[in-house]
């Protein structure tokens, strides 16, 4: 079966070359970058040290806490021990050699390592003039790697990168990393004194090394597949030197990576429902890399997108004089400025997932669980699915995104994405049906003290694995699907809806979901516009007036719409009223509360409750409904021996679950099928 590919992501794939098609040999690759900033004279690595204990800011702050000459000396030689943990440095036989073995595993686990020569034109062009901030979305433990690499073989220096301690405490592998160009930091800046040798380092890389610096702004890989509510602490430092006018510009370079298979799927869903990963060591990447070797985990994308300049991005909102009258070493930045790095950070991950790669076995799992809701998976076959995965590509063109489906061949295409997750989906029978395969589980895979949550039975596993990671690759789409998911949701059912109603139960519905969705509240008018334009442009919803919409029933997208937002809504919903009905009147911890909800909805789906949908299991998703309600004031969240510790507003969370149930009369979400299989399972 062949078909058009939609014009715009065709016409912006064109700008991907496959790697794999032309590799560089490595040893030989002559390597003259293109620098960020250029300079007089190239930094040295082991200068950024010198310069920490150098800097003013650090000598003042030494001065404060020592007691006399001698506990200075100590300091100092304490601080030149935490320097040496933490800082990168060189070594072009270490690049040379890593890169190597980083382009041989990619050769045997991917068919296609697709590179956009296009926006690496472009940002060589834009280098130069200022030091550049790479930021990388997270989803892998590759994307580490894979960065220096592409780096390497397009003659971009290579970037200094933050890397966690998981790292350092390899042994090996740990100073291999370090060697091109990895510095390391602590998970918690709980101790000031490392914290200050930090933040100086930070300083000195942005202001005086040429090299660049790479860190994720969400902070960690995402379990889930979909954006993170970003972390400022990097980024609020990396930024400090501009706010204070040592530097005078500063170019951030959101980078976008997109797997058709992701390494840790397996890992990522036993995580997500509370087990957690092993503990990182060289022996057990070396075992995991041996396991890889017999696997293949299809196309991978890469993309940088457009540098934004500071100065363009916050124009006038920046006053650099604010800071001229004192020294910048002992000024810190504003409550506005914080402001504006939050700004940034969001802005990023907006361009970040505006070029995420959609592909074919994302259009499948959204294509399945659309199915799943309306209670006709049984039917599916593998031609309907064609023909749904036509559709649903010309869809998301149209909504904005990047859509990669192969217009030569989508049978083969198709075939060759299920047979990739063989582990979730399989075709079976003459008429070649689309069925979930069921896990077998290892029930003794852990023991019950390692658990963050409920010890979940044999039963329940064997299923839920498979949903989890049919969920993941749902995920990445979740971004333009969501915001008009509550669209739906805010109109279906009834007659007409004023324009200001409904934009008061979409803002409703963006706050409950604001930390899943990642849905920054300073962009909601924005959003808001554009997407009922964009509905109202799609047929979906009809004006029935200047000032009211009605929901036009008859569009193929309304399901689609409220399935891929429906695992999220059975989550926070499930999770919202067991919280009120068990722990009134009591102080609880985030534990309490896994245990609790995991524990009943186990029961519940063993019974063959078709009304949870089983990613309701999801750790991840009970973490956000938590702060999703201490923001809504529902939940009160105080510290104790660095423990969070909960109380509920009664008044308040009651009114909220009212209000989800409202919302859920609207539409009938109903998981019969998921039921079934558990119940036919026991």
């Amino acid at each position: 079966m062949k078909m058009e590919m939609p014009e715009k992501s065709q016409q912006y794939l064109q700008n991907f070359n496959n790697y794999l098609d032309n590799r560089v040999n490595l040893f030989t690759h002559s390597f003259h970058p293109k620098i960020p900033i250029e300079k007089v004279r190239r930094s040295v690595p082991n200068d950024v040290k010198l310069r920490v204990l150098q800097n003013q800011r650090f000598n003042d702050y030494l001065d404060k806490i020592s007691i006399d000459k001698d506990d200075r000396k100590k300091k100092v030689f304490a601080a030149l021990q935490i320097l040496s943990e933490m800082a990168f440095n060189r070594n072009m036989l270490v690049i040379r050699t890593l890169g190597s073995i980083v382009e041989k595993l990619m050769a045997q686990l991917y068919s296609a390592v697709h590179i956009n020569q296009m926006s690496i034109k472009n940002l060589k062009e834009s280098m130069g003039n200022q030091q550049i901030i790479y930021l990388p979305c997270h989803r892998s433990y590759v994307d580490f790697m894979l960065m220096s690499f592409i780096c390497f073989i397009n003659n971009i220096e290579i970037p200094s990168i933050a890397a966690g301690m998981d790292f350092y405490n390899m042994k090996f592998l740990g100073e291999m990393m370090r060697k091109t160009g990895a510095f390391y930091m602590r998970r918690t800046f709980g101790d000031e004194f490392y914290w200050n040798i930090f933040k100086e380092y930070m300083h000195e890389i942005v202001t005086y090394n040429d090299f660049g610096l790479e860190f994720f702004v969400e902070g960690t890989r995402s379990r889930t597949c979909k954006a993170l509510w970003p972390k400022l602490g990097l980024l609020s430092m990396s930024l400090e030197p501009y706010f204070m006018g040592e530097v005078h510009d500063l170019k951030v370079v959101p980078v976008s990576i997109s797997y058709e298979k992701v390494l840790e799927e397996q890992l990522f869903v036993y995580e997500l429902l509370g087990i957690p990963k092993p503990k990182e060591s060289t022996k057990g990447f070396f075992k995991a890399l041996t396991s890889l070797k017999s696997k293949s985990y299809g196309h991978m994308y890469f993309d940088f997108g457009e540098p934004i300049s500071l100065n363009k991005f916050f124009g006038s909102k920046v006053k650099k004089f604010n800071h001229s009258s004192e020294p910048a070493h002992i000024q810190k930045m504003s409550v506005d400025e914080l402001q504006l790095t939050t700004d940034l950070a969001q802005h990023v991950l907006k361009q970040q997932q505006n070029k995420i790669v959609i592909m074919a076995y994302n259009l499948i799992a959204l294509i399945y669980c659309e199915r799943i809701h309306t209670n006709s998976i049984e039917s599916l076959t593998f031609v309907e699915l064609q023909r749904a995965v036509v559709n649903l590509a010309a869809f998301f063109e149209e909504l904005g995104a990047i859509v990669s489906v192969d217009e030569r061949d989508v049978t083969k295409n198709i075939q060759e994405t299920i047979a990739l997750h063989d582990n979730i989906l399989e075709v079976t029978g003459s008429n070649s049906k689309i069925q979930l395969k069921r896990a077998n589980t290892d029930s003794n895979r852990t023991s019950n003290g390692n658990l963050k949550g409920h010890w979940l039975c044999k039963e329940i596993m064997d299923i839920v694995v498979p949903v989890f990671s049919l969920q993941l690759y749902c995920n990445p789409t979740i971004y333009w699907l969501s915001q008009p998911a509550f669209f739906v949701l805010s109109t279906i059912g009834q007659n007409e809806v004023s324009i200001d109603d409904l934009k008061k139960d979409v803002l409703f519905l963006r706050q409950i979901f604001i930390y899943e969705f990642v849905l920054y509240p300073r962009f909601e008018d924005a959003d808001f516009d554009k997407i009922l334009k964009k509905l109202l442009d799609m047929g979906i919803l009809i004006k029935s007036s200047e000032s009211s919409v009605i929901l036009n029933e008859k569009s193929p997208y309304i399901n689609l719409l409220l399935s891929a937002i429906s695992p999220f809504f059975s989550s926070f919903f499930n999770t919202s009223e067991i919280i009120l009905a068990k722990f009134v009147g009591m102080k609880f911890v985030d534990k309490d509360i896994f245990i609790a909800v995991q524990s009943t909805l186990e029961r519940e789906l063993l019974k063959g409750n078709s009304t949870i949908h089983p990613y309701s299991l999801c750790l991840e998703s009970m973490t956000t409904t938590i702060l999703s309600l201490c923001n809504s004031q529902c939940l009160f969240k105080e510290k104790q021996n660095c423990v969070n510790q909960y109380s509920i507003d009664e008044a308040n969370m009651s009114a909220l679950v009212h209000r989800l149930r409202c919302f859920n009369s609207r539409w009938n979400f109903n998981y019969k099928y998921f039921g079934n299989i558990i119940v036919s399972k026991i």
